[in-house]
């Protein structure tokens, strides 16, 4: 039942390894007479838990592997020095320790943990491994020794060369068609890795770095066969998400995730450092929309001008131009969430809460009138809300063309194509017998006297 279940293992089924390595155990624990000696008893009890731990890892059973430890104490206690020496043993207790190490819960029980000090006493973390034997554990501990390889060169920037050395492991698996469990772990340990050397580079991800993921996210695609847990396809999402260009992929990813509590330890983490990635790419959007817009963008206004407010000015083409605009250094945080009274006080004024995909409908009451150097936007009642200056000299004859703007309240820099914003049509106000180039007084928007201290 034991050899049954070490093959069923090997050859990554997983749930039939578990099924027999329980019996096996079990039957032993119950029929000590099956077995020739004391001795030996306690050998194949402690290498039949190691494949019982590793089909609890690979199956998420958070409680098996605490009775892992449990019982493992039970049959440590019976063992001696000389019993526990044997080759075989030590590769399993190594397992069991591996196991205990990674997935052990903080809210174990004492013995459990005794049971995890007194492996790493018997087998201390660093120490030689012993040689092994049989086809099955030769490949389990090369994928094994490649995949700690391979993190190690991904860790002191050989990305590349940390990526082949798993992919040539993975291929020798995927040729003998077994451990396709533990290939798939290694190359998502791998890509994690890559992420996490991206995370602390926060300014630009090396285009090396993001061509060696890409690299595990190809073999991946064509042995797509061999993700066949929801775990390891929640992870490979992350990862392809992470080769892609933008946050969006990764807001996408990270909301279709199980809901944290429904999540491993594991894929929690992987969501973690992607919502870091995500920010860091948003971050970098923002900075390149300033230091480098695209063609259709005119920024005349920014933060990092000195200025109370972002202002960007959007080409659509034939349709009217549009003002995205923002005032981040007002907005504030509380207990009760993010404070933006600019967009609160708009909101009440008029200027309507939209869907992305809505067009902009007509504001009632407001206009945007022309002044000396640019252009001031009033609500129904007067109130100045944008004053804009150095207009662009193409946006403003579409404004004229178009007789009026559609004005946006929002970061053009960090919103997302799906997110919901203020946005209205703002109809150009002129004079009987006025000409769009015509200029009127300028005026100065209520919040920036409120708020002039700031600026």
């Amino acid at each position: 039942m034991h050899n049954f279940a070490q093959l069923a293992f090997i050859t990554s089924q997983a749930a039939i390894a578990r099924l027999w390595s329980r019996v096996a155990f079990q039957v032993r624990q119950d029929q000590l007479e099956l077995v020739r000696d004391h001795a030996t008893w306690v050998q194949m009890q402690l290498q039949t838990l190691s494949v019982i731990a590793m089909t609890a890892a690979r199956l998420h059973k958070t409680e098996e592997v605490v009775e892992v430890a449990l019982f493992s104490e039970t049959v440590l206690q019976m063992g001696n020095e000389e019993t526990l020496c044997d080759v075989a043993t030590q590769n399993a207790l190594r397992t069991i320790r591996d196991v205990l190490h990674l997935c052990l819960p903080d809210s174990s029980p004492g013995r459990a943990r005794r049971a995890l000090k007194a492996l790493d006493a018997l087998v201390p973390l660093g120490a030689p491994e012993p040689a092994v034997s049989g086809a099955g554990n030769t490949l389990l501990n090369k994928l094994h020794t490649e995949r700690m390889t391979a993190l190690l060169l991904v860790e002191r920037s050989a990305w590349q060369a940390g990526v082949d050395t798993v992919l040539s492991a993975a291929n020798q698996a995927l040729e003998e068609g077994a451990l396709v469990d533990q290939l798939v772990d290694g190359l998502l340990d791998v890509g994690l890795e890559l992420m996490i050397e991206a995370s602390k580079r926060p300014l630009e991800t090396p285009e090396l770095l993001i061509a060696s993921a890409v690299r595990l996210v190809v073999w991946l695609d064509e042995n797509s066969a061999a993700l066949d847990e929801s775990n390891h396809q929640y992870r490979f999402a992350i990862l392809r998400a992470f080769t892609e260009e933008g946050p969006g992929p990764l807001s996408d990813v990270i909301g279709k995730l199980p809901p944290p509590k429904q999540r491993t330890h594991q894929l929690d983490a992987w969501a973690q450092l992607g919502m870091i990635l995500r920010e860091q790419r948003e971050s970098m959007r923002y900075r390149k929309i300033f230091s480098n817009p695209p063609p259709s963008v005119s920024v005349t206004h920014s933060i990092d001008g000195g200025d109370q407010l972002n202002v960007w000015w959007r080409d659509t083409g034939p349709a009217a131009p549009e003002l995205w605009v923002h005032a981040p250094a007002i907005v504030t945080v509380s207990s009760s969430g993010r404070i933006d009274p600019v967009r609160q006080g708009m909101e009440r004024a008029g200027l309507p809460e939209v869907a992305h995909d809505e067009p902009p409908q007509p504001t009632p009451g407001w206009l945007a009138r022309l002044t000396t150097d640019g252009i001031n936007i009033l609500d129904a009642k007067g109130t100045p809300w944008v004053a804009v200056e150095d207009i662009p000299p193409q946006i403003m004859e579409k404004i004229c063309a178009h007789g009026g703007l559609t004005l946006i309240y929002a970061d053009l820099a960090i919103t997302h194509s799906t997110d919901p914003r203020l946005s209205g049509w703002i109809s150009l106000a002129t004079r009987k017998n006025q000409s769009c180039t015509d200029n009127q007084n300028s005026l100065t928007p209520w919040w920036r006297k409120i708020f002039g201290w700031l600026f």
